[in-house]
């Protein structure tokens, strides 16, 4: 496929209208960075019209139309095999939406901090508001200050929930993985 710095990886079932938003934002702020990208959907067999309207809508981006819903885990793994020769990858849920320079930042910090394994953003509701972290010994969690980009703001984690999958990481894949 060619060499680029970011691969995005979205996985989707049966939720084509917030996925096409999703798909557009994300479409938008990757031109605003001018680096070059490869936007991956792998669709779980969805019966909405999902990889219709893709390929009418987003004809460039690269589609994995799978014919049975093979779960979230198997393809995320589908997309990041498809991902290998990028630099960066961002995995992503179909509800999600890229705030305008939100991408940039993120490879940039990377870039400037190869010690660094992976960046994140804050988390906001439709209405503004900040999107709590539920766990699953049922605690409400809010994200600390993750929505500035320097130094002090860097703050290790031993592990992610799904919630925080919209984290730009380095790939670590070949394409002999």
């Amino acid at each position: 496929m060619g060499h680029v710095t970011l691969a995005v990886v979205v996985v989707t079932f049966n939720t084509r209208e917030l996925l096409l938003e999703a798909l557009q934002s994300v479409c938008d702020d990757i031109a605003r960075t001018g680096k070059s990208s490869r936007v991956i959907v792998v669709d779980n067999a969805s019966t909405d019209g999902t990889a219709h309207a893709i390929r009418d809508m987003f004809p460039s981006v690269h589609l994995i139309a799978n014919s049975t819903n093979v779960g979230p885990a198997r393809a995320f793994n589908q997309g990041l095999r498809a991902s290998a020769d990028a630099d960066f990858v961002l995995l992503m849920n179909s509800d999600t939406k890229i705030l305008p320079g939100t991408l940039g930042p993120m490879m940039d910090y990377l870039d400037h901090h190869p010690d660094i394994a992976g960046v994140s953003v804050r988390f906001i509701n439709p209405d503004g508001s900040p999107h709590k972290v539920r766990t699953s010994y049922r605690l409400v969690l809010l994200p600390v200050r993750l929505d500035r980009i320097h130094a002090d703001a860097h703050q290790q984690v031993t592990w992610i929930t799904g919630q925080q999958m919209k984290t730009v990481v380095p790939n670590l894949l070949t394409p002999d993985n």
